[in-house]
């Protein structure tokens, strides 16, 4: 609800961002944009990090719309394919990343890891851009039916998919869609009439 503020010699009538017409609110989101830096960059950058030191991969370098690396590895080994890849990396790489399943009796001393396999999430940093940089390792290594995919490739499509997701999310968090949702579900910020923000 709009309001009145008396300021010594002035007087300014502020409202809500329901109440400001649809100029004020276009104006309302491009201030919202200035200055307003993308929150999650170290953390995604730490995750890619991480997945590269596991995977020994070198010299990666990204910009927004490609990422590229050197694949620290025997060159028998980058080109492997099919179930030998999935056993490689099973027995190198991704057995580490689960462990057995806790079980307790409620007895002390009596407690122990089934050999049941649980994935451990966001294994590296605890941030979910972990497991983003995993998906398409585990989905193969569940079916590693497709005989052309070479481990090199493979690393390849994960680093892709982490770079996608960080452009979605970076679009995500500038779009206008996001500043409408946070303005109409919950936010007591007040504007002036023509969307400055008060």
């Amino acid at each position: 609800m709009s309001r009145l503020i008396i300021i010594p010699e002035q007087t300014v009538k502020v409202f809500t961002f329901n109440e400001l017409s649809q100029e004020a609110q276009n104006n309302a989101y491009e201030s919202s944009l200035e200055g307003n830096e993308y929150p999650w960059y170290k953390e995604n950058e730490d995750s890619l990090k991480a997945f590269c030191d596991y995977f020994y991969i070198a010299n990666y370098n990204h910009n927004e719309y490609s990422i590229s690396f050197q694949f620290n590895t025997d060159e028998d080994i980058k080109h492997l394919k099919g179930v030998r890849l999935a056993t490689y990396i099973y027995n190198n790489y991704i057995k580490d990343l689960y462990k057995g399943k806790y079980i307790s009796k409620h007895c002390p001393g009596k407690s122990r890891h089934s050999k049941c396999q649980v994935e451990i999430s966001c294994p590296w940093t605890g941030y979910c851009m972990d497991d983003i940089l995993l998906s398409n390792i585990l989905k193969f290594i569940e079916r590693p039916r497709d005989n052309s995919v070479t481990f090199d490739e493979l690393i390849q499509y994960c680093l892709d998919e982490w770079l996608e997701t960080v452009n979605m999310d970076i679009e995500d968090y500038y779009s206008y869609e996001r500043f409408l949702e946070y303005e109409t579900e919950g936010s007591d910020n007040e504007y002036t009439e023509n969307g400055e923000l008060y």
